[in-house]
This record gives C-alpha cells, structure tokens and sequence, in this order.
C-alpha cells in the first residue's frame, strides 16, 4: 500500500500568526540558541517553534490542574 505524502496543513500557522511574540523576544536563550546554530532554522522558524512550545505547555498545565481539581 502506498502512503499519501501530500502535505496537508492543519492550521496551525494561522494560530501562531495570531500569537503575541512577547514571550519569545523575552527569552534571551532564543538567541543564544540562533547564535549556536545560524544557517540552521530562520527567526520566523524559531518564533513560530517557541510559541507552539509555549502553547504546547500551557495545554499541558490546563490538563493537569483539570486533572487535579477532579481528585
């Protein structure tokens, strides 16, 4: 069976465009990072990686605080 390779994008650059980079421009250890590695990835690339972390995170701190609070 031959799998479909075709990219088929889910949306989420939309919600990252949508998002504030305050967070990430705070982060000093972003540019630390660009600096280690500077033909690597792309600011934008590096923006967009840090907020869906950050999204990411907080997704996961919702779920357990709702898991704790159901104890």
């Amino acid at each position: 069976m031959k799998e479909n390779m075709e990219f088929k994008p889910k949306g989420i650059l939309k919600i990252l465009d949508l998002q504030d980079p305050t967070p990430y421009f705070i982060c000093e250890e972003v540019d630390e990072l660009l600096r280690a590695y500077p033909n690597q990835t792309t600011r934008t690339m590096a923006v967009h990686m840090f907020l869906l972390g950050y999204i990411e995170g907080k997704r996961a701190d919702r779920k357990r605080r709702k898991q704790r609070c159901t104890m």
